[in-house]
């Protein structure tokens, strides 16, 4: 028999049904009848009974928190790339609001275009750690060699 997602609840019901309801020995002959198959735990065998129970249904549904799931789109990913050009100091998590995206959008867009997301650092000194190349202006002149 092939796979299918609905055999193994079904299953389950039967196997349950033929233990009288008695789910650790559901475990039991569910690994005696289909020694090949992974094995549930025995809280497995409630949970799918109780879930057919209450809803009539095999299969568990899914949640819907509210945000609907985007799509990526050409228009979306170019809105993306003009901001970042406009503002390249733009966070990700900023773009993804104003857009109302997820911020993981913005950021797999920026990692496909072999972009990074830029985040500024300011720094009050030269320390001695820093190459000479920070150490020259590019006028030429030099700053002070390091700070101690």
């Amino acid at each position: 028999m092939p796979y299918n997602n609905l055999a193994i609840p079904f299953n389950v019901i039967i196997i349950y049904g033929f233990c009288e309801g008695n789910a650790r020995l559901s475990v039991r002959v569910y690994g005696e009848r289909l020694p090949n198959r992974r094995l549930p735990n025995h809280t497995t065998f409630t949970a799918v009974v109780r879930r057919l129970r209450e809803t009539g249904r095999f299969a568990a549904r899914t949640a819907d928190y509210g945000r609907n799931r985007f799509v990526r789109t050409a228009d979306v990913e170019e809105e993306i790339l003009a901001r970042v050009e406009a503002d390249p100091e733009l966070s990700t998590r900023r773009i993804g609001a104003e857009m109302e995206i997820s911020k993981d959008v913005v950021h797999r867009t920026l990692k496909e275009q072999l972009l990074h997301p830029y985040h500024k650092t300011p720094v009050q000194d030269l320390l001695i750690q820093d190459p000479e190349s920070r150490m020259i202006s590019l006028s030429g002149s030099e700053y002070p060699t390091a700070v101690e």
